[in-house]
């Protein structure tokens, strides 16, 4: 287990923090992945955490050895690529430390570099019970094999759980706006508030979320026959995160303000999470 309690960093300059109560724990053969926009305090907290800094205080705790840094090895195999290299160093450098800690790993990396490191990092966790904290501000990496996730701004970590919540229904506002640019979602709102998203028109608009086999598309052709609510898709993605299934739809709505409220209490009973991404409903004018 990877413990870290209370942890702070003042500034080199005397301007305040960089880091500021920093607490969070990583069970055994869990991956943490630990996201923010640049400048956030991330480095800053690998430094921390991986001995290159000790002018903080707080507690780290890890069980069963050091924490150690992720090393890219520089060797490549005899076709020209790290695959087997990443594998050979995974092994080295997992064995007798308390915990691994990855800072940007796949940078540089090809996708079949990045699968192979991915992949071995999840065996490690799994077969060696090795806690890790894989640092990225690449969205697909971490949603590919974290079981948790932290978001840290402006040296606070103000977001942190399971990863399919974090990545996926991120709670706070700065989260929402990492998550939703870097999946390209900024660019649909965008065009969303622009007046300018293909087949929205001026209808209200509204994200919803779908997990595990709830059948989306399903349920969207439902509101018609039951509430006389028009639907069309103008956005569509599906996620594996945290090994779970998570997909999205944007869906444009026509309907009376009741028959629209009543078809979204509909979709939160059957566990779909509605986000009203334009248009929100008057809840006095539905119940008339």
């Amino acid at each position: 287990m990877l413990q870290v309690t209370d942890l702070s960093l003042a500034r080199s300059d005397g301007g305040g923090l960089l880091l500021s109560g920093i607490s969070f724990t990583i069970a055994k053969g869990h991956i943490m992945g630990l996201c923010g926009f640049a400048g956030s305090g991330k480095t800053a907290l690998v430094r921390c955490l991986t001995g290159l800094e000790s002018g903080f205080s707080g507690e780290v705790r890890s069980e069963g050895g050091p924490v150690r840094l992720w090393q890219m090895p520089e060797g490549r195999d005899e076709d020209g690529t790290r695959r087997k290299a990443i594998d050979a160093a995974l092994k080295t450098q997992g064995a007798g430390c308390g915990a691994l800690v990855l800072d940007d790993p796949d940078a540089g990396l090809d996708p079949l570099e990045k699968r192979e490191l991915l992949k071995g990092l999840r065996k490690l966790a799994n077969d060696q019970g090795l806690p890790v904290l894989l640092v990225s501000s690449a969205l697909g990496t971490l949603k590919a094999v974290c079981d948790d996730a932290a978001f840290l701004d402006a040296g606070e970590l103000i977001e942190q759980g399971e990863a399919l919540r974090v990545l996926g229904m991120p709670l706070r506002l700065r989260t929402r706006e990492f998550v939703e640019n870097s999946e390209g979602l900024g660019s649909f709102l965008q065009l969303l508030h622009q007046g300018r998203l293909p087949g929205a028109g001026d209808d209200p608009v509204w994200e919803l979320t779908f997990l595990g086999d709830c059948a989306g598309e399903a349920l969207v052709a439902q509101l018609m026959v039951h509430f006389q609510v028009s639907a069309n898709i103008v956005y569509g993605s599906i996620d594996i995160i945290g090994g779970q299934i998570m997909g999205k739809l944007g869906v444009s709505l026509r309907g009376s303000p009741g028959n629209l409220l009543r078809a979204q209490n509909f979709l939160k009973v059957h566990g779909v999470e509605v986000t009203v991404r334009r248009g929100a409903i008057d809840s006095q004018q539905g119940q008339a």
